[in-house]
């Protein structure tokens, strides 16, 4: 979530943020925050779910510009999620989405990010031939380390990454400066077509703030971070006690006394000798009660930034489009202990297999978004219930030989009217027309008519139905089926007529056109 006033101080200080031209370079991205900054920042209309077109032609403008500049894009996406911690993040969020969609429907303008939003981003940069990656839970840092073997800039609206030591910079997405210019060099006469952003680099920072050990920031993000409120109660009383920084501190810090409270919290960490010690420092403001809680929060948060062992080697992927997995990284094994599929590992990282899969199979839990609908009705994510069991069946069967009965369940969070609330799912293991489900380990190696069998008696439909149909609308059809089927409330015809005659005119319109004549 970032560290509360990290950036507006950074980004207010001539001494630690420099103007950059940027231009020919590769470019490492944070994905999933370039996603929500072009989705937030844009004017697109959310009244009805997301304009999906308009989000499209927004990214390939993005991209055509770094192109025009020389720039080469490598985004990395985020992982699966770690920790409890990261859990009740992710709930906080959900209820900040379900706000958002309570103003939209009352008919308020609300920034809102909608459910395909996420697919629609992948759809296009694998479109236009945009290089990505699925990082580890750990994103951040999977984006900084691979940034330094590259020695090139690192590309983000986060202010987490003012805390890695990051060679060659980092850029805030918010500031670059639209549109492109075009400049002569000249000393060598070459016309440079570049983007003018402020750029920031540690080195600045431990310019201005000798003494001060970059590697202590991460802490920042323990004890004053853009968490849920709860979190920030729990801190409030050690900010509260912070001394004042002396006038001296900071040697080109400007507008010291609108930056008080940073520099105070900068001037703390200086004076202290380990993170052991400064978390020891913290707690003595925490009650008792709660000590233990507060200080898995800051150890949790260092290790966020400590450098560790990647799951597989990045940018040798990046340059040869081979994974190359390291055998112990963590990540690669369920909470259970169980080894995941090559072959899984490979889809997941390579943008093919479902972040919520992960999810289930690293903590058995899964947080779902609400999306802009009728609140009085019964969340749009239940009509897809059964699929998400069949799906933790067939994931859960990975693990059966270590879970205990009692644990053969999927924690979900979804939408009761205008709350989240926590429901236990069972999965299904077995189908009807089909029998038990195979397993994760199973999959890959079974037979592409089983896999289309089992993913028609998920639906609740048989190929003989299917049989009149092109190829490129039987899953078509096969989802408007289950969709009718499993609908609360109930699908009417003229809705199920709509809905078929945008179908056939996107597909006469896309499919045809490509189809040899």
């Amino acid at each position: 979530m970032g560290v509360r006033g990290l950036k507006s101080f950074m980004t207010s200080q001539h001494a630690l943020v420099k103007k950059y031209s940027l231009h020919d370079t590769k470019l490492v991205i944070d994905a999933s925050n370039l996603y929500y900054f072009i989705q937030l920042e844009s004017v697109i209309s959310n009244e009805y779910g997301g304009d999906y077109h308009v989000f499209a032609d927004k990214v390939k403008s993005f991209f055509g510009l770094l192109r025009k500049c020389g720039i080469s894009p490598y985004l990395v996406f985020n992982g699966r999620q770690q920790s409890d911690q990261r859990l009740d993040l992710n709930i906080y969020k959900a209820r900040r989405d379900l706000h958002a969609v309570q103003k939209i429907t009352k008919g308020e303008t609300e920034k809102f990010v909608p459910e395909l939003g996420s697919e629609t981003f992948k759809h296009i940069i694998v479109e236009i031939g945009i290089p990505f990656v699925v990082g580890d839970f750990n994103v951040k840092k999977n984006i900084a380390m691979l940034a330094n073997e590259w020695k090139c800039p690192v590309l983000s609206s986060d202010s987490d990454f003012f805390m890695f030591c990051i060679e060659g910079g980092f850029v805030l997405l918010e500031q670059l400066n639209f549109p492109i210019e075009t400049i002569q060099n000249e000393r060598t006469g070459r016309t440079i077509t570049s983007l003018y952003c402020n750029f920031y680099n540690f080195k600045n920072f431990t310019k201005n703030f000798p003494g001060l050990d970059i590697n202590m920031l991460p802490l920042l993000n323990g004890v004053n971070s853009w968490s849920d409120d709860d979190q920030q109660r729990l801190f409030a009383n050690f900010l509260g006690n912070l001394k004042q920084a002396p006038a001296d501190f900071g040697i080109k810090i400007t507008a010291r006394k609108k930056c008080s409270k940073m520099l105070s919290l900068l001037y703390w960490l200086k004076n202290q000798s380990s993170v052991s010690e400064a978390i020891g420092n913290v707690t003595q403001f925490i009650a008792n009660e709660e000590r233990d809680r507060a200080i898995k929060i800051m150890q949790d948060t260092v290790n966020c930034y400590k450098e560790s062992e990647s799951s597989f080697n990045m940018k040798k992927y990046f340059e040869t489009g081979q994974f190359e997995f390291s055998v112990n990284a963590t990540n690669m094994l369920t909470a259970n202990g169980n080894p995941l599929p090559q072959w899984f590992l490979k889809s997941s990282k390579s943008g093919n297999v479902s972040r919520f899969c992960l999810e289930v199979l690293h903590q058995q839990s899964l947080v779902l978004y609400s999306q802009v609908e009728n609140l009085e009705w019964e969340s749009s994510h239940a009509c897809s219930r059964h699929i998400r069991q069949v799906i933790y069946g067939i994931l859960i069967l990975h693990d059966m030989d270590k879970l205990p009965a009692s644990k053969q369940s999927v924690e979900e969070y979804d939408r009761n009217g205008i709350n989240i609330e926590k429901c236990e799912v069972k999965p299904i293991f077995e189908l009807n027309n089909f029998g038990r489900l195979p397993a994760l380990n199973d999959i890959f190696t079974s037979s592409l008519d089983i896999r289309k069998q089992v993913l028609l008696s998920a639906l609740g439909v048989s190929t003989q139905f299917l049989e009149t149909f092109p190829t490129e609308l039987k899953l078509v059809a096969a989802t408007i089926v289950y969709w009718v089927k499993n609908s609360t409330p109930e699908i009417q015809k003229l809705m199920v007529s709509c809905l078929v005659a945008c179908i056939l005119y996107l597909w006469a319109k896309v499919f045809r056109q490509h189809s040899p004549q």
